[in-house]
């Protein structure tokens, strides 16, 4: 598939480095001629330096030849009007925009059939807010995911030296917790995912991977001894669009600190936010924590651009008496360190190809990453107009998939259904599929599409 991708700043280079893999034919255009280096250097992509709106511009890069145009530079303005470019003059069949402001996105009518040709919308900002709110909502869980309409979740557990499922088989897992129809899907051990056996023992710091009815995840949780007290109050560390975005959804709900090092910045935020506290200051100023009695906060959430200042300042209030921290990691590698100190990391990688990857493969799903990405899920509505000839009224037992390929839940009628061997596939079912390897894509592709 080839591929054009404008912008090549973060959310370029994580789309460009996860598309690269898949065997794209990859061209990145962006002005800033040093960040086209840095990018080339790394990937195997042609790149152009020139504004990525410019007619002239996409013609280099082949824009009549092109499949997909994804549009993600800095400027909503920008990413529109190259939507509108490669419709007009190059008939490019998928237009993707990053388009961040509520003055256009509020706009019914600016994105319909005569208004300006964007087929697909990514807004990052919104979806690292949902992941976080999500944890918040949960408290106790590594990692919430919602499929179909928040019919059903995936969440993901620690299992902890007192846990009643230390020890247990997986078959005496899903005995005892069949009543909130819930299965295990998978156990991340020292970092690695396994679709387990009905034999296969739990074991103290397994991550498992439950799909449940959404309705009984805090039910779940209170069995499993894991769902902690309701959250009170949030501490936020970061203005920017995250962190402003956050605080202005909790703060109606949860008592509300922001912390911001520039004034003109947390000025402007004194402003948006209305009954959120908002602190000028740094989080590594021990004081300023302690006045504003950081032992009694319940959520501590680093969201600045900065990985390491992010582990560190929630290392610190950790260390101070915050009951849990929730940390925006960027980079892949520090993904992998144990920290006593954080309990959540939040991953913008995962959490936005989740969002894009299901529209540019072409599969009739959404498509979400599990746990640092290991482990990737795919929601797949059997309608009508799709060939699933070969799938409709089989049962899950008979669908030959290889080892790495999980149907782990039917959603039919609002109701999800987990013990699944001799349950016969229906039209209109919603199928929650499971990988842990990349090389199976295809196969979802041609089984599903």
């Amino acid at each position: 598939m080839k591929i054009i991708i404008l912008g090549a700043g973060k959310i370029g280079r994580i789309i460009a480095e996860s598309l690269i893999d898949e065997n794209n034919d990859i061209t990145v255009i962006d002005v800033n001629e040093e960040k086209l280096h840095q990018l080339q250097d790394k990937l195997d992509l042609r790149v152009i330096n020139g504004f990525a709106s410019y007619p002239k511009v996409l013609r280099e890069a082949r824009a009549e030849e092109t499949d997909v145009l994804i549009a993600v530079t800095g400027s909503d303005e920008v990413n529109m009007i190259a939507c509108q470019v490669a419709h007009s003059f190059f008939k490019i069949p998928n237009k993707i925009a990053r388009v961040r402001s509520q003055e256009y996105t509020a706009e019914v009518n600016l994105f319909s059939k005569t208004g300006i040709p964007v087929d697909y919308f990514i807004y990052p900002e919104k979806l690292i807010i949902d992941s976080v709110r999500r944890l918040i909502q949960y408290p106790g869980a590594l990692q919430i995911v919602n499929f179909y309409n928040r019919i059903a979740s995936s969440i993901t557990i620690t299992v902890q030296k007192k846990s009643p499922l230390l020890c247990l088989s997986v078959f005496d897992v899903q005995k005892r917790f069949d009543h909130l129809k819930c299965k295990v899907i998978s156990i991340f051990r020292e970092n690695y995912p396994i679709f387990p056996k009905e034999s296969t023992i739990i074991q103290e710091n397994d991550e498992i991977c439950f799909v449940v009815k959404t309705e009984n995840i805090r039910f779940l949780m209170n069995e499993l001894q894991v769902l902690e007290k309701p959250y009170k109050k949030i501490m936020i560390v970061g203005g920017g669009k995250i962190g402003s975005g956050l605080a202005k959804i909790l703060e109606n709900i949860y008592d509300v600190k922001i912390i911001e090092k520039d004034p003109i910045r947390a000025s402007q935020l004194s402003a948006i936010l209305d009954n959120t506290t908002v602190l000028y200051g740094y989080a590594s100023d021990k004081e300023l924590l302690f006045k504003e009695n950081i032992s009694q906060i319940d959520a501590f959430i680093t969201l600045t651009e900065n990985d390491e200042v992010n582990i560190m300042y929630a290392m610190l209030a950790k260390k101070m008496g915050a009951k849990r921290t929730i940390v925006l990691i960027h980079h892949g590698s520090y993904l992998d360190l144990r920290y006593d100190m954080i309990d959540n990391i939040i991953f913008p990688k995962q959490t936005i190809l989740s969002n894009l990857l299901g529209y540019i493969r072409k599969i009739r799903s959404n498509i979400s990453y599990l746990r640092r990405g290991t482990l990737e899920t795919f929601e797949i509505k059997l309608n009508r107009k799709s060939k699933h000839s070969g799938i409709v009224g089989k049962r899950v037992v008979e669908i030959d998939l290889d080892e790495g390929i999980m149907i782990g839940a039917i959603i039919r009628n609002n109701d999800v259904i987990v013990s699944l061997s001799e349950q016969k596939i229906k039209l209109y079912d919603i199928l929650v599929i499971f990988t842990t390897n990349k090389k199976h894509i295809s196969e979802i592709n041609r089984t599903f599409k």
